[in-house]
C-alpha cells in the first residue's frame, strides 16, 4: 500500500507487480513491463478486490451499508477497467453469478470529500447508484463501492440524438421526454438535499458575504481568462475578442448576483453537466460524481451554492452538445465548428443554434415550474415570483460556469476553448 505526501498532498498508490497482465483496456501509461512482470494500480487486479470485498486489506477499513449477498458465495472472475483516463481509478468488479459492481478508489485524499456521505444520504433513492461500501483510511475515505448500471449512454445522449435529427431534417426538434424526466430526477435531488440537516448539507440563507464571493469569482475569472487567451493567442482563435466584447455581460452577472440574497442556499453537486449523468436503460437519470467542480480548494468544495447552479451547468453543457453534434454532422473539427456557429454561417448553424436555445430554455422552465411547490424549500421563494425571479437569476450563473469552463479548457483541452465562449456571447445557453 502506497501512501505518498507530495507538497502537503495526500495520495495513495495501491501497486501490484504480478506476471498477470492488466486489463486489456487499460492504456499503456497507466502500466510498465519489465522481466516477464507487469507493474499496475491494484484495483485491477482479482486479488487486491477479493482483500478489499472482505475487508482483509490492511490499513483500509471497510464499512458495509447494502452489502451484496453474492460477495460472500460466488468468486470474483474479472475486473475492466472503465474510463481508463480517469485520475482516479473506475473499475468494473465481475462475479461468477453475472453481477457486478463498481469499485471507485480516490487517488487524492483529502478529508473534504464529500462524495460518499452523497451516496450514503441518496442510496436506494433512485438518483445515484446504490452505494454497497466505503473504505477509508484514518479521516479520509479512499473508495467507494457501487452497484454496476447497464446505461444506455451519459446524460447527454438522447439530446445529443436529438439535434442530430435536428440537423440531418433541417428542423428544430426538441426532447420534451428526455427533458421531463431529466428535470423530475434534477428537482428530486434538490429537494432531497434542502431536506437534509447533517452537518456537511444543511441548508442556510444567503449573505452579503457569499454575494461578494461569487462576484469576486466572476471577476476573477474573468482577468484569469483575458490572461490566458493571450498566453494561448494561437490556439483559441477570437477568444480574446469574444472576451473583450463579453465584458457588459460580466458586469451584468455580478450584479444578478444581488438576486440571490436571503435565499436559500443547499448543497449542491457544483459541477453537474450531462456527463455527470447516466442514462440507464431503464430511460432513468442517474447523478454521479460528487467530487466538486475541479479547480476548486477543499475549504471551497464545502460552500454551499443556490440550486440553481446546478441548473446553469447542465444548460451550458446543451451548449457542448451543440457544438459536438455540428462537428459530427459536417465531419468537421471541434474549432472549425464553433466558430461557423460564432458566424452563424449556415442554415444548419442556425437551427442548431436554435435547438440549443429552446432545449436550455425548456429546461429551465419546467424546472422552475416543477419546484414552485417546493421552492419555499430549495430556493427561498416559490410560487409565479420563483418563475419570474429564476430566469433572470440563472444568468448570473450561465455567465460564472461559462467563465470557468474556459479556464478549464485552456488547462486541459486547448481545442476546446471556444465552446465556452459560444455562451459567452450569447450564441448558445
Amino acid at each position: 500500500m502506497g501512501l505518498l505526501r507530495i507538497g502537503g498532498v495526500r495520495i495513495l498508490l495501491p501497486v501490484t507487480i504480478t506476471p498477470r497482465p492488466p486489463p486489456n483496456n487499460l492504456p499503456s501509461e497507466r502500466y510498465a513491463r519489465a522481466n516477464g512482470f507487469y507493474v499496475y494500480e491494484a484495483e485491477y487486479t482479482l486479488e487486491y478486490n477479493e482483500l478489499l470485498l472482505r475487508s482483509r486489506v490492511p490499513g483500509l477499513q471497510v464499512e458495509f451499508y447494502h452489502k451484496p449477498s453474492s460477495v460472500n458465495s460466488h468468486a470474483i472472475t474479472g475486473v475492466e477497467a472503465l474510463s481508463p483516463e480517469s485520475t482516479n481509478t473506475l473499475v468494473r468488479v465481475l462475479l461468477n453469478n453475472n453481477k457486478s459492481y463498481v469499485l471507485k478508489s480516490y487517488r487524492t485524499l483529502s478529508k473534504y470529500n464529500l462524495e460518499p456521505l452523497f451516496l450514503k444520504y441518496l442510496s436506494g433513492k433512485g438518483i445515484v447508484p446504490k452505494l454497497y461500501s466505503t473504505v477509508s483510511i484514518k479521516d479520509s475515505y479512499t473508495a467507494v463501492l457501487v452497484e454496476y448500471l447497464n446505461v444506455i449512454g451519459d446524460g447527454g445522449f438522447p439530446f445529443y440524438q436529438s439535434i442530430r435529427s435536428s440537423l440531418a431534417e433541417r428542423r428544430v426538434i426538441v426532447p420534451e421526454e428526455a427533458i421531463s424526466r431529466l428535470v423530475s430526477s434534477l428537482t428530486f435531488f434538490h429537494e432531497e438535499m434542502a431536506r437534509c440537516n447533517s452537518w456537511w448539507c444543511s441548508r442556510g440563507k444567503i449573505t452579503n458575504s457569499d454575494i461578494y464571493k461569487w462576484t469576486r469569482r466572476i471577476k476573477s475569472y474573468y482577468d484569469k481568462a483575458l490572461t490566458n487567451a493571450r498566453r494561448h493567442r494561437s490556439k483559441c482563435g477570437p477568444a480574446i475578442s469574444i472576451l473583450r466584447e463579453s465584458q457588459s455581460n460580466i458586469e451584468e452577472a455580478s450584479k444578478l448576483m444581488r438576486y440571490f440574497k436571503s435565499k436559500t442556499k443547499i448543497r449542491n453537486h457544483q459541477d453537474l453537466h450531462l456527463g455527470q449523468i447516466l442514462y440507464t436503460s431503464g430511460y432513468r437519470y442517474v447523478i454521479i460524481d460528487f467530487e466538486g467542480e475541479p479547480g476548486r480548494t477543499d475549504l471551497e468544495r464545502l460552500a454551499l451554492e443556490p440550486a440553481l447552479r446546478d441548473v446553469a451547468c447542465i444548460m451550458r453543457s446543451i451548449g457542448y452538445i451543440t457544438v459536438f453534434a455540428y462537428r459530427d454532422h459536417f465531419e468537421t473539427t471541434l474549432m472549425d465548428s464553433a466558430e461557423r456557429l460564432l458566424d452563424k454561417k449556415d442554415r444548419e448553424a442556425r437551427i442548431a443554434i436554435e435547438w440549443a436555445n429552446k432545449t436550455a430554455a425548456q429546461i429551465l422552465d419546467k424546472y422552475l415550474e416543477k419546484t414552485r411547490g417546493t421552492g419555499i424549500l430549495i430556493h427561498g421563494l416559490g410560487g409565479d415570483v420563483l418563475v419570474e425571479w429564476g430566469k433572470e437569476a440563472v444568468k448570473a450563473w450561465l455567465v460564472e460556469r461559462a467563465l470557468y469552463e474556459f479556464l478549464y479548457e485552456l488547462n486541459y483541452r486547448t481545442g476546446y476553448a471556444l465552446i465556452p465562449l459560444l455562451g459567452l456571447a450569447g450564441i448558445v445557453p
